[in-house]
């Protein structure tokens, strides 16, 4: 579908899979997982859509990707009709497609990849449910090399906080060594990754080098090409928020609780009946996971470097002044972004042009 001078992929005329408008902040969910895992060679995406997302793998240096797309109809109309957008991925020598559902591609492949990335997938549709549960989550793990990683992305603005809670505890369940990043600084629509690891945590200092290397490459996007920015987007780890989680029930197989939260309570549009985890909602959660990290040691990034501390603070504090823009708030969303650009390089926000793919 043409729309403002871009591209739209919609299915059933209502689903909306991506389109152009969008390829930066798309490629960026392919980008993030992609340098905290620098040695991946072994790839795989799951909801390729439009393929934006899944062709930014190949600016890495990766030997094979893997599609796993549910509709062959949205394969073909990626292939022809994005052609220009997603770098050509479904032609690439080192891609292969895989018209398949997700939980039934992970419990009939013998492969083994070093990342798994998911993408966002709307959980009020019927059957979404069903790929954020603890079974989903143990299929793909097993299919994980000795130090792989899953990254799987979250729509925020689609998700209220039961819904996330449980979420975070299930994934928990399966990755005990987890940690939650940014997708962007947005108040209104934000999106957010939960990353699991399988055994060792790419070391920050590399997770520097390969945003540098990316940037030679010729990508732009400040949040992943500079070596402080990427951890602008790192929350906290998530094991210390295990304890606040204990009693929040799981999703799985036989309670489909997402599926049935989210069909009821999903607050997309004039429809919603819950509150979205966005703007100070959101803010609140992240604060709550960041405090809950402070009591201990960093499990993930023990060893970050001042400036890297810095601009994660920097990254929460850019949030926060969303979260008050949006909520209406604008002296408090002033002394925020005063507080991001303390922290953050001038090079990142201060002497840096307006990043729509960001924040507002």
């Amino acid at each position: 579908v043409g729309r403002d001078g871009g591209r739209l992929l919609r299915t059933e005329n209502c689903s909306v899979l991506g389109g152009t408008a969008e390829a930066g902040h798309q490629r960026r969910q392919a980008h993030l997982p992609l340098l905290l895992h620098p040695t991946a060679r072994r790839v795989a995406y799951v909801g390729s859509a439009t393929g934006i997302s899944a062709g930014a793998a190949l600016d890495h240096p990766i030997g094979s990707l893997r599609l796993v797309e549910l509709v062959p109809g949205v394969a073909d109309a990626a292939r022809r009709y994005f052609r220009d957008a997603n770098g050509a991925v479904y032609e690439d020598p080192r891609t292969r497609v895989s018209l398949d559902d997700a939980r039934n591609f992970f419990r009939s492949t013998d492969e083994r990849f070093d990342l798994v990335v998911a993408d966002l997938f709307v959980p009020c549709r019927a059957g979404t449910g069903s790929v954020y549960t603890r079974e989903h989550f143990e299929a793909v793990r097993a299919r994980l090399a000795p130090d792989g990683v899953f990254c799987q992305w979250l729509p925020l603005y689609q998700l209220g906080e039961a819904e996330l809670e449980t979420l975070v505890a299930t994934f928990l369940d399966v990755f005990p060594k987890a940690a939650l990043f940014r997708g962007d600084f947005y108040g209104g629509y934000p999106i957010v990754a939960l990353v699991g690891w399988t055994g060792a945590v790419a070391a920050p200092e590399d997770v520097a080098e390969a945003a540098v290397a990316l940037a030679a490459r010729g990508e732009t996007d400040r949040w992943v090409t500079d070596p402080e920015g990427i951890f602008s987007l790192y929350v906290a780890p998530l094991s210390p928020f295990a304890e606040a989680l204990s009693g929040v029930p799981r999703n799985d197989d036989a309670h489909p609780r997402i599926e049935t939260l989210a069909a009821r309570s999903h607050a997309g549009g004039s429809r919603g009946k819950e509150r979205p985890v966005v703007g100070l909602d959101w803010l609140r959660f992240a604060t709550r996971v960041a405090e809950a990290a402070a009591k201990t040691p960093d499990d993930v990034y023990p060893g970050l470097s001042e400036a890297a501390r810095r601009a994660r603070l920097g990254g929460a504090a850019l949030q926060a002044a969303g979260a008050f823009y949006v909520a209406g708030r604008p002296q408090d969303s002033a002394r925020a972004l005063e507080a991001a650009s303390s922290l953050l390089p001038p090079r990142l926000l201060r002497d840096a042009p307006a990043d729509p793919t960001a924040a507002e």
